[in-house]
């Protein structure tokens, strides 16, 4: 805990003096100052579960994801965009229009909501594949490959793996897993807002030679079955909660991982996957036992809130499965942190 406290102290006053540029010098200034005033209500978060987020930095099994995990926190206070978080965002991807343009197939486009979808043939980049996306998309899923780890250690999906993609949204993730497992494997993709569906389909129909890797299931991932859940659409995301006093029309019936390979018959699964707006320690809990019978590697979201930063990872270890763990960041914001855990060859 004393090695932590000097690095992640040091690291805090390095940046509390940086001079880097604020790239969103755009902002309305007094948006800027409640942006700021909003972060310092992480500094007391940290502070009182310091002797936790120890905790995770030593667990963590490499330099670069012990540097990461300081940098994300000392972004959590001083914004991410004066913080360099990680050099796998390769930010020159982002914000390349021409780049982008030189994979769309053609002048199809989608509409929805704010977005609109270009149709992009990723062939010339390596996957073999059409998908309706969004450039930022694009960039996570297939040219940083945010579910890839890849430092020393390269944790990721292989042929015949059974994949579980918790929050699959229009099906690029399912895609992109469906291209590395090939026939012998699966991809279970969860994901329950019609309106993603509509253009996961249209997606699935584009890749007719993948299209029987990937099986759809319309319900939320909980940490029990059959709860009835009210939910919100925020974009491409859906928010679900439990008695909430918001509004909301629209229930779901929830379904729990453990209880969907029991039913299924389920004969592996060797990968886990989960984006799921803030509900990734719920999920967890519901595939406890699958995480326990088969070890699977993981690949788990842990930005939507900053307490999952060390509340997923310690819970995984909790289990005493022998889980190495590994971290990533792969945008130039806050989201897109990953935790990677795998367990060695020889102690499963």
């Amino acid at each position: 805990m004393r090695y932590f406290q000097l690095r992640f102290g040091t690291k805090i006053i390095n940046d509390l003096f940086s001079k880097q540029k604020n790239i969103r010098n755009t902002k309305h200034p007094f948006l800027i100052f409640v942006i700021k005033c909003k972060r310092l209500k992480n500094i007391p978060k940290i502070l009182r579960n310091f002797k936790k987020f120890s905790q995770v930095f030593n667990l963590l099994e490499d330099q670069f994801s012990k540097n990461v995990f300081l940098r994300v926190l000392s972004a959590e206070i001083f914004g991410y965009e004066n913080i360099f978080v990680s050099p796998s965002a390769r930010f020159k991807y982002l914000n390349r229009k021409s780049y982008f343009k030189k994979l769309h197939d053609s002048d199809k486009t989608i509409e929805y909501s704010r977005y609109k979808l270009n149709l992009f043939n990723l062939k010339s980049i390596g996957f073999p594949l059409k998908v309706y996306g969004v450039n930022v998309g694009i960039s996570y899923a297939f040219l940083v490959q945010q579910y890839l780890y890849n430092h020393n250690k390269i944790i990721g999906v292989e042929k015949g793996d059974y994949v579980i993609d918790a929050g699959s949204c229009w099906g690029d993730t399912a895609l992109y897993f469906a291209t590395k497992t090939g026939n012998s494997g699966k991809v279970l993709s969860f994901e329950f807002l019609e309106s993603n569906l509509k253009i996961f389909y249209e997606n699935l129909n584009l890749n007719p030679n993948l299209k029987d890797i990937v099986e759809i299931i319309k319900r939320p991932v909980w940490k029990d079955s059959n709860t009835e859940l009210n939910y919100f659409e925020a974009g491409v995301s859906g928010v679900v909660f439990v008695n909430n006093k918001k509004n909301s029309s629209m229930k779901l019936i929830t379904i729990s991982i453990d209880d969907y390979i029991k039913e299924k018959k389920i004969p592996k699964i060797d990968f886990i996957k989960m984006d799921i707006e803030g509900a990734e320690v719920a999920a967890l809990t519901g595939a406890k036992e699958t995480i326990i019978k088969y070890k699977p590697k993981l690949a788990i979201s842990v930005y939507h809130k900053i307490e999952h930063y060390y509340q997923i990872p310690l819970f995984i270890n909790s289990l005493n499965l022998n889980y190495k763990f590994y971290l990533d960041h792969f945008s130039p914001g806050r989201s897109e942190s990953i935790l990677f855990g795998i367990v060695p060859k020889g102690k499963k």
